[in-house]
């Protein structure tokens, strides 16, 4: 659920020289996301460290620090997609906050997906904004509830493309603050 195209990325960014295949690339991203999720299984985390901007830009980093150069650094400048880029830094202590104070509130995966949807509408990052969403989703649930990680429709037995619309559709429903809809998909 990546990038969505094979038209090249911004080469600029990248750390090795020369890629500028989309494919290649999401290949890369995803072995250093499997690398990072073995490293984090074995890490205990705690609310007070999860929820804080420090720890979001950490597991970017750690997820694709070996790929991008600017990986664990909020975005400069303004996309078409998430908030501006000067209320990012604002956005994520005001999520954070809510979080915390909302940890006994809503049932495990309530609060894992809702803190997901939103730090994707804020979409703190040039890359990798979704897969690192899903990514702190599935810690919250399996580091601060000791939960199952989610299967993010991998259960659908359905192909890539129907997946993705179907996320998108959940996306939408939590938009209009729906999140049934994300709660099922995300445990389908």
């Amino acid at each position: 659920m990546g990038l969505t195209n094979n038209a090249p990325p911004p080469a600029s960014g990248l750390r090795l020289k020369g890629l500028n295949h989309a494919a290649t690339i999401k290949e890369m991203e995803q072995h250093a996301m499997e690398q990072a999720l073995e490293w984090f299984h074995f890490k205990p985390f705690t609310a007070e460290e999860v929820f804080t901007e420090d720890f979001i830009l950490f597991v970017h980093k750690k997820l694709f620090g070996r790929v991008w150069k600017q990986a664990g650094q909020l975005r400069q400048s303004d996309l078409p997609q998430g908030c501006r880029w000067s209320n990012i830094a604002i956005q994520l202590r005001q999520l954070n906050a809510e979080a915390r104070d909302n940890f006994n509130r809503y049932a495990p995966d309530e609060l894992a997906l809702r803190y997901m949807h939103r730090l994707l509408g804020i979409y703190c990052f040039e890359q990798g904004n979704g897969r690192h969403a899903r990514f702190m989703a599935d810690l919250i649930v399996t580091k601060l509830y000791n939960a199952p990680p989610f299967t993010w429709g991998r259960l659908l037995n359905a192909s890539p493309e129907l997946i993705r619309k179907n996320y998108l559709a959940s996306l939408e429903a939590a938009d209009c603050n729906d999140y049934e809809v994300l709660m099922r998909f995300s445990r389908s």
